[in-house]
């Protein structure tokens, strides 16, 4: 075939693609809009591009034309935009209770602050998707509203934005997960289902779930949300108009830090400061500071709030005007003086860069009171955990910083860090001594601290049996004995819509379901082999010691956690409060969830697990999942 007649066929494909749909939703009444530019989009949608821009340019004082920016953006953001607000824009909500209109899915919506289209080398839980600043009232419809439903809390994904809303009605479907602030929330459409064992295979654990060009998506898509053109032949992303510096920052939530993985939390410090002061990239340290710190930008003057816009972007703009004010250095010891002021109940450590901060281990309380959410004794969605006098995963980092040849005088700035995921990540700060007044930590007598939990050995031994079994020996059809009655309807869950099947139906299901995940581990002689540990991310989950720590996290989880967990509560999808895990955790039911991803998988891989709790004097699995985006 000529080149030119491939490209005509190209062509003639495109545009009868589009008459075909444009035929179906005019025949709808709905109307079809085409060009994929600024003028194509909705007026609710065009609002929200004026809004960013006015927001921008009153933070950085230089304006864009906010048509020109937009059209200019790459594919993938432009798609993601258009598509994720288009969803919202068409999802009516309604009162479960009254029945009556509480409005559409994009006025939950504030501020769209960042749109992630197609990221190399990040999951799929980072791309093809909208950060936003919530309306004053969205949780509040969110759980009035019959469209959606709270379900289980994010552990291993979308870390920061526990609270997972999804709506209801089958795929696709909006996915909101929200911060524990609930001011700000991650958004995205589900175009593919993740029951059952195909999703292993069907790329739901891609970022082709979310990308609207891909696949059969914007079919799925149409079906459901009538009016979006398929124009595509990318929001606040990679707009020539905005420095690339600028985009990194407003990225820089969502894209993980230069260091990560298993290093000591001094290296990941250290090249924070690196990043920022040294090299001049404030974009780049960015990458380090937690969702949780975003209320730590009252820390600069201006009259910042927790609820203020763009707050990276306002962030990297203060830090460098302070590269400014510091001017070329060649080493950090030009500007930072490390220096000493004990935490309560602190551990002073030895480390290679204590010249420019000082490193101690501080208590869980203590972090948690110099908490910037709590300081600012902020109203928050989900409350945080009371915390013990446990020393934990937090750190505090103190240091002088300033340039006396530069006529700055120091200022203390004190920060906190501890591990997110895979990675450190800073989570609070402020810019004085943290701990001038001593009866903020010493008023209340100290929490008894919560130990470790250890595993039962007869657990681990369950576990490893199990493990051995299904994924070395492939004995599918007799693995079931460490399952529980219970568990059963998960089975269902995962291979379909529940169908109340009786219980050798079940146990089929149940056969046909480990043997396809089975048969995805591939053939080894152990475990390592196999499987691989996984990162997680919520506070009430606490990870247990033991051999196979690469293998696989094994974890106590809250008794709010095991309910969400459980294959009752899935299956009748029952709604879950607000106040579910928030506050002190329970953990009277002694669940352990065991949590794995195949080690020959790549970053998209999705992740197994299944919870443990004592069953007539034996430990089984009472639910397992297949846990995606």
């Amino acid at each position: 075939m000529f080149p030119y007649a491939r490209v005509s066929l190209l062509f003639v494909v495109f545009f009868s693609t589009i008459l075909t749909a444009s035929a179906q939703e005019t025949s709808r009444g709905i109307k079809l809009r085409f060009g994929g530019g600024f003028d194509s989009l909705e007026p609710e949608q065009q609002a929200l591009v004026h809004k960013w821009h006015g927001e921008y340019e009153q933070i950085t004082g230089r304006t864009l034309d906010p048509e020109v920016s937009y059209d200019n953006l790459p594919l993938a953001t432009r798609t993601t935009f258009d598509a994720v607000t288009h969803a919202l824009l068409r999802t009516k909500l309604t009162d479960g209770v009254t029945g009556q209109s509480i409005g559409n899915g994009l006025e939950l919506v504030k501020l769209v602050e960042s749109v992630h289209g197609q990221l190399q080398n990040a999951r799929g839980d980072q791309q093809y998707r909208i950060y936003v600043l919530l309306s004053d009232d969205a949780l509040d419809k969110l759980y009035r509203s019959k469209e959606f439903k709270r379900v289980g809390d994010n552990t291993i994904y979308h870390i920061g934005y526990p609270i997972n809303f999804r709506q209801q009605g089958g795929v696709p479907s909006i996915q909101v997960s929200v911060a524990r602030t609930g001011l700000r929330a991650d958004i995205d459409v589900d175009y593919r289902s993740s029951s059952g064992p195909q999703a292993l295979v069907n790329g739901h654990l891609t970022s082709a779930n979310s990308d609207v060009r891909a696949g059969k998506n914007y079919t799925s898509h149409v079906r459901r949300w009538q009016g979006l053109s398929n124009w595509w032949g990318s929001l606040f992303g990679l707009t020539r108009s905005i420095p690339p510096q600028e985009i990194t920052a407003l990225h820089s939530g969502n894209n993980p830090p230069r260091l990560r993985g298993n290093i000591p939390v001094q290296d990941a410090i250290n090249d924070f400061f690196k990043a920022w002061l040294l090299e001049e990239k404030p974009e780049q340290s960015l990458g380090y500071i937690s969702i949780k710190a975003m209320a730590c930008i009252a820390e600069f003057p201006g009259g910042h709030t927790a609820g203020s816009s763009l707050v990276r972007l306002r962030m990297y703009k203060r830090m460098k005007e302070l590269n400014q004010v510091f001017g070329d250095i060649s080493s950090l010891d030009q500007v930072m003086q490390g220096i000493v002021i004990p935490a309560p109940g602190g551990q002073p450590l030895n480390q290679p860069f204590g010249g420019l901060f000082a490193l101690q281990r501080i208590p869980d309380d203590v972090a948690r009171e110099l908490d910037c959410r709590i300081r600012q004794k902020l109203e928050l969605a989900a409350p945080i955990p009371a915390a013990s006098r446990r020393l934990g995963d937090y750190y505090s980092a103190i240091t002088v910083i300033g340039r006396k040849d530069r006529g700055t005088s120091g200022e203390v700035l004190s920060q906190v860090w501890t591990r997110e995921g895979n990675a450190w990540k800073l989570v609070s700060w402020q810019l004085e001594n943290p701990f001038k007044d001593d009866k903020t930590f010493t008023q209340k007598p100290a929490a008894p601290a919560i130990p470790v939990p250890s595993a039962d050995p007869l657990l681990l031994n369950r576990i490893q049996s199990f493990l051995s079994s299904w994924l070395l020996q492939k004995k599918y059809d007799s693995v079931e004995t460490y399952f529980s009655p219970e568990s059963l309807d998960c089975a269902e869950l995962l291979t379909g819509p529940a169908r109340n099947l009786n219980k050798p139906r079940q146990i089929a299901e149940l056969h046909s379901w480990l043997a396809t995940i089975g048969k995805e581990a591939g053939d080894h002689k152990r475990i390592a082999r196999a499987i691989q540990s996984v990162p997680f991310g919520h506070p009430q989950m606490q990870e247990v010691n033991h051999p196979e720590q690469d293998s696989y996290l094994l974890t106590r989880i809250s008794d709010d956690l095991a309910t969400m967990d459980g294959c009752t509560a899935r299956e009748r999808g029952l709604r879950i409060p607000p106040n579910a895990t928030a506050g002190d955790p329970t953990f009277e039911s002694k669940t352990y969830q065991l949590a794995f991803q195949f080690r020959n998988a790549d970053s998209q891989a999705g992740t197994v697990e299944f919870n443990w709790a004592l069953r007539d004097g034996e430990w089984k699995i009472i639910s397992f999942d297949l846990l995606t985006d």
